[in-house]
C-alpha cells in the first residue's frame, strides 16, 4: 500500500507479537504457534491510554527458514482476529517462524492507515518421531531372545543405542543400527527378577537440510523372570 501523502494523524502503527511457542516440535506432527496482531488506537499525539484494535480481522503471513543465513520463505496466511490468531505448521525439522501484517486501510469514523510491520522471529526445534520403539513381550525368561523393534521418522540411517534406567540416567547398553527409519535386532533378557527400563536413543540428523534433534523414544519395560 503506498503511504504517501498519508495524513500522520491518521497514520497508525500495527503491533504484531508471537505469544507462544512450543519447546520443540515432533516430526511430521503438526505444532501450534499463536499470536496476536493489531492496530494502536492512538489516532492523536496525546490520545491516551492507547488500545489494540483489531477490527474485523487483520491478514497475518507466516515466514520460516532454516537459519539466519538463509531467506525467509512464505508457509502460510491466516486472519487476527479479537482472541488473536493461531498457525499450525507441520514440524519437518528446526527451523525460525515470524509473522508479516502488511500495511491496510480501515474506517472507524475516519480512514485510517496503519503501517506494515513483522514479529520478532522464534526457533523450534524438531524431535524425532517414534512410531515403534519396544520389545515384542513385556516379561521373558532369563536368557530368552526378545525383538526389538523401531520404527522412526524422518527414516535416516544412523547408529541408534538402546539405554537402560538406573535410577539416575540412561545408559548405553547395546548399538542399534538403524536403516532408512528402522531397526529390528534380537536382545538377550538377563537378570533374572529385575525390571527394567529401555528406551531407545537417536543421535541428531537432518532431513532436507533442516535439523532434528537428538532424541529418545518413550520408556518400555522388561520384567526378567
Amino acid at each position: 500500500m503506498d503511504l504517501v501523502g498519508v495524513r500522520p494523524d491518521r497514520l497508525q502503527h500495527h503491533e504484531i507479537a508471537i505469544t507462544t511457542v512450543p519447546a520443540f516440535g515432533v516430526f511430521g506432527r503438526p505444532i501450534t504457534i499463536a499470536g496476536t496482531a493489531g492496530a494502536d488506537t492512538c489516532l492523536w499525539p496525546d490520545d491516551v491510554p492507547c488500545a489494540l484494535w483489531q477490527g474485523g480481522g487483520i491478514p497475518v503471513t507466516m515466514q520460516t527458514r532454516a537459519a539466519a543465513s538463509k531467506p525467509w520463505e512464505y508457509a502460510g496466511r491466516y486472519t487476527a482476529y479479537t482472541f488473536g490468531f493461531q498457525a499450525q505448521p507441520v514440524a519437518v525439522g528446526g527451523r525460525e517462524y515470524r509473522f508479516y501484517a502488511p500495511a491496510w486501510q480501515y474506517t472507524s469514523g475516519d480512514w485510517v492507515v496503519t503501517t506494515q510491520v513483522i514479529s520478532s522471529p522464534k526457533y523450534v526445534p524438531t524431535l524425532a518421531n517414534f512410531a515403534v520403539a519396544g520389545f515384542n513381550v513385556a516379561s521373558a525368561q532369563v536368557g530368552q531372545m526378545v525383538k526389538l523393534t523401531v520404527d522412526v521418522r524422518p527414516g535416516g540411517t544412523v547408529k541408534g543405542a538402546l539405554q537402560r534406567w538406573d535410577g539416575k540416567y540412561w545408559r548405553s547398553v547395546l548399538a542399534v543400527p538403524v536403516t532408512k527409519g528402522k531397526a529390528v535386532m534380537y536382545v538377550r533378557a538377563a537378570g533374572r527378577g529385575t525390571k527394567t527400563y529401555y528406551r531407545v536413543a537417536v543421535p541428531g540428523m537432518s532431513y532436507y537440510g533442516l535439523p532434528i534433534e537428538t532424541t529418545g523414544s518413550r520408556s518400555f519395560t522388561l520384567t526378567v523372570r
